[in-house]
């Protein structure tokens, strides 16, 4: 059993977001650490709402999603839930719940909030998407200078640690932006592995 599995950017295996169906598990939960993931509107319906479309692909039941993010390279949360809801329903039949949190990360100040790494985490694997997971334009072009995803399986004891390592370290600092800077926790406020004070079902 391989515990990893990676596809070249752009390889006949890998043309586009939907290739990667055929790994998709059923799944409760979604955290996207990223700070540049939803920078772009154009971004987002190209590489985004498909990628989520595709990691959801066997789920037939609510998702939680989390988005963690840099402040200064995120559209409005008003805009980006109702195409991230809807992009989730149109595959599993129900509204996903979305969490929006976003840190300060000030050019040339340290921020002990801020992540760089780019990482998806759900209940059986996570994702390492190298630089960005903006691979495609709307024409389906490659446009990212990275070469590779990975996936990790969380069944192997090392990566079940790491995983479980980036969990407490993105609760902490939720728990620092929750006192800091509350406005900074956008949405649901739900997931399966990480806790949010004031949890409140957003409609919107």
């Amino acid at each position: 059993y391989l515990f990893d599995k990676r596809w070249k950017i752009g390889a006949d295996d890998f043309k586009s977001w939907g290739d990667l169906k055929r790994c998709s598990l059923p799944l409760s939960d979604i955290i996207i650490i990223d700070p540049y993931v939803v920078s772009d509107i154009h971004s987002i319906k190209n590489n985004l709402l498909p990628y989520l479309k595709c990691l959801t692909d066997k789920t037939r039941s609510s998702v939680n999603i989390v988005i963690y993010t840099n402040r200064e390279k995120c559209v409005d949360y008003s805009e980006l839930s109702p195409l991230i809801r809807a992009a989730v329903k149109s595959v599993t039949g129900v509204k996903p719940n979305f969490t929006l949190v976003t840190f300060i990360q000030k050019r040339g100040v340290p921020s002990k909030q801020a992540e760089h790494d780019r990482t998806i985490l759900m209940n059986y694997d996570r994702i390492y998407t190298g630089d960005t997971i903006n691979f495609f334009n709307t024409e389906g072009e490659v446009i990212t200078n990275g070469r590779e995803i990975h996936y990790s399986s969380l069944a192997k004891d090392e990566n079940h640690r790491l995983a479980n390592t980036l969990i407490d370290d993105l609760q902490t600092n939720i728990k620092f932006l929750e006192v800091n800077n509350p406005t900074s926790i956008q949405g649901d406020k739900k997931s399966g592995y990480l806790k949010f004070e004031n949890a409140t079902l957003l409609h919107d």
